[in-house]
């Protein structure tokens, strides 16, 4: 069985990275737009459905604003993630910006373990070393 992680990014090369770096037993969901990915973190029972949480702060996408809007970022998504996804899901920050720190700030503060590495400094190693937090609670999940 694969294990499903969402990957929360809008940069179509960062998502081809990761993918090939990603190993069998991991399926990798993508979700290009913040409003997308806060959609899917309002599902009930959402903690049973990913076991892990790739976040970008630069989501934005001005195809949907209405005039005067402000464009959702990953502080947005943090924020409904701390409404609905269990602090045991890991969280792995990849962002470039500057304004990364709020939403990992955010998150550890509301009781999440999360991983901070910008994607110019992600490896496969260490990507593949956040995916042990992520099998392991698989398997903790999967045994209880």
């Amino acid at each position: 069985m694969e294990i499903p992680i969402m990957l929360v990014e809008n940069d179509e090369d960062r998502v081809t990275t990761i993918r090939a770096w990603t190993p069998p037993d991991i399926r990798v969901c993508w979700i290009e737009r913040a409003g997308s990915a806060i959609g899917l973190f309002r599902t009930k029972n959402i903690s049973n459905q990913t076991w892990g949480v790739m976040l970008d702060y630069d989501l934005v996408d001005h195809r949907d604003l209405r005039y005067g809007e402000e464009p959702l970022t990953g502080l947005d998504v943090a924020r409904r993630m701390i409404q609905n996804l269990d602090r045991d899901v890991p969280v792995l920050v990849h962002s470039m910006s500057r304004e990364r720190g709020r939403a990992v700030e955010m998150l550890r503060t509301a009781g999440f373990t999360v991983t901070q590495i910008p994607f110019a400094e992600l490896t496969q190693e260490s990507f593949n070393k956040w995916l042990e937090e992520v099998r392991d609670r698989y398997d903790y999940y999967q045994q209880n």
